[in-house]
């Protein structure tokens, strides 16, 4: 892991069964954000965070899921 600065990482593992996400700390500014996968990449094994979905598995966290993700009905 390389850091750039305090919290900032330029590369970070996420095991697969996790959950991710990005946002900025500053509003207006921007990130750029990407994922690389291996050993290789399968549609079928994808899964988009659904809101109402992680807010009953994860009440705790509500506020962040609620930041992170859009409403879908």
């Amino acid at each position: 892991m390389i850091f750039v600065d305090f919290w900032e990482m330029f590369q970070a593992v996420v095991k697969a069964g996790y959950w991710f996400g990005a946002m900025v700390n500053v509003p207006q500014s921007y990130s750029l954000v990407r994922c690389t996968v291996a050993p290789s990449f399968d549609f079928n094994d994808f899964e988009l965070g659904k809101q109402e979905k992680l807010n009953k598995l994860y009440p705790q966290h509500q506020s962040l899921i609620e930041k992170m993700t859009r409403l879908i009905l």
